[in-house]
């Protein structure tokens, strides 16, 4: 074979060699691309540990996300997130794992998360890990100030004050009507009355003040317990609108926005003797037929404005 190969002319060994070179790089470049997409940031240490059930894309998927979780708060990557013991658990379906969780703790950055994931085996689906921040019974660092994907620890807190707002928003959906929704209920705290937790229903197409507080009724809360505001939007179903002030006067009653996406209500005087009272009138008498449907005008950038034509 040697002998064959000092045989060869120079132009012979250097294609061979040429071709022996190709080989190899294709060769290394196989090896490293299988090497790349079978490893994986090892951020949560004890995983392997825990997850023997679990197929590798999924913890792959946990590791990743955990990183790029917490990158994304500006965290740098500790040397010390590991699974809380006795929390990690897993959920089967016809011996099928459905789904794991556990908590991991770091007491470099004195932070605590909540991790879900369904592995993608099941029944083929394909769902990033869920990191939220633990229930307050399971907090460990007091002071984390815990910002999850969903939840955060000041939210937690405040659903702990107001438990309402777990079941909260609420939406009745009726064909037809305006957004597809007959009514919804809400909650959301009121920077006016000192960040005061408020209920509030939106009544889309009128008349479901009562249908909406049994609803809250029925989930077993108490709707004394609440300050409520209710707004009956299906105003905006009857605007414009025409009517007449004390005076006599003609007006229309209509919608707008600045351009900054504000609202007011605009007012058109058809007739104007004494301008000041036909629009004090006039103001006066649509601020009554909205009253009707609970609006506040509050609510409103700069409530009414009234102009004559």
């Amino acid at each position: 074979m040697f002998e064959n190969l000092s045989n060869m002319s120079k132009s012979m060994k250097i294609t061979i060699a040429v071709i022996v070179v190709i080989i190899l790089s294709i060769v290394g470049v196989s090896i490293a691309t299988l090497v790349m997409n079978n490893s994986y940031p090892i951020v949560i240490k004890n995983l392997e540990q825990y997850a023997k059930s679990l197929p590798t894309e999924d913890k792959k998927a946990i590791q990743i996300a955990t990183k790029n979780f917490l990158e994304s708060r500006k965290f740098t990557i500790p040397e010390d997130l590991y699974i809380r013991d006795n929390t990690y658990s897993e959920s089967k379906e016809n011996n099928e794992l459905k789904s794991v969780s556990f908590i991991i703790d770091s007491d470099t950055l004195k932070q605590s998360y909540n991790i879900s994931h369904v592995p993608v085996s099941f029944k083929s689906t394909s769902v990033n890990p869920v990191i939220d921040c633990p229930e307050l019974d399971k907090v460990k660092y007091e002071d984390s100030n815990c910002v999850g994907m969903y939840n955060s620890t000041k939210l937690l807190k405040e659903e702990q004050k107001n438990p309402i707002s777990k079941i909260l928003p609420i939406e009745i959906d009726e064909k037809g009507s305006p957004f597809g929704t007959r009514y919804s209920i809400y909650g959301y705290f009121d920077p006016a009355k000192n960040q005061q937790f408020v209920i509030n229903i939106a009544d889309y197409t009128g008349g479901n003040y009562d249908a909406a507080i049994q609803q809250i009724v029925n989930r077993g809360f108490n709707p004394d317990d609440y300050e409520i505001n209710y707004q009956d939007q299906s105003v905006f179903n009857n605007l414009p609108h025409v009517g007449k002030n004390s005076l006599g006067n003609q007006y229309k009653l209509s919608l707008t926005y600045t351009n900054e996406g504000k609202a007011h209500f605009n007012i058109i005087n058809y007739s104007c003797g004494d301008r000041k009272k036909t629009e004090a009138s006039s103001k006066k008498a649509a601020a009554d037929w909205l009253k009707a449907y609970r609006i506040n005008l509050a609510e409103f950038e700069n409530g009414i404005i009234t102009l004559c034509q």
